[in-house]
């Protein structure tokens, strides 16, 4: 759960819709700088100037942290609304394990897609960087979750 979500809204539901929200808005971005293309080199013109030039000088980099983004907040959706976390324990552990396989799945898949895409190249480097930021955030979201359970 995101602490500033959860001030805004004070019912569960409210906060489901939000988080609805907020991975449908990442998930649009990062389909969006995977799908489009990119003739003209053009495809970051909807970003403010400064954060276009970084991301131009830093593909890898971009490329890694736009993946981490997604998966933390798909990976973020979900916590905290555990009712019984011995019983569901196991269940979310499945439930996260799906969700990790499926972003990978994601990265990969949007690779092969750009093979297609005019002005796209597919590269195993592209897969590497977006499987990191995968990983990355799959390990940061279960240390917020291990340091949020201690808390307790």
């Amino acid at each position: 759960m995101f602490p500033r979500l959860r001030k805004f809204c004070s019912s569960s539901r409210c906060r489901q819709v939000a988080h609805a929200f907020l991975f449908l808005g990442t998930l649009l971005a990062v389909l969006y700088f995977a799908l489009v293309p990119n003739v003209r080199r053009d495809v970051l013109k909807v970003l403010p100037g400064p954060v276009r030039s970084w991301c131009g000088l830093n593909d890898d980099l971009s490329n890694f942290l736009l993946f981490a983004i997604l998966a933390f907040v798909t990976f973020r959706a979900g916590a905290g609304s555990r009712v019984a976390p011995r019983a569901a324990a196991g269940t979310m552990r499945r439930f996260e394990l799906v969700r990790l396989i499926a972003l990978l799945g994601l990265v990969v898949a949007l690779e092969v897609a750009q093979i297609w895409i005019p002005g796209r190249y597919s590269s195993v480097r592209d897969v590497l960087t977006g499987g990191g930021g995968v990983m990355s955030a799959w390990l940061l979201s279960m240390l917020v979750d291990r340091l949020t359970r201690a808390d307790r």
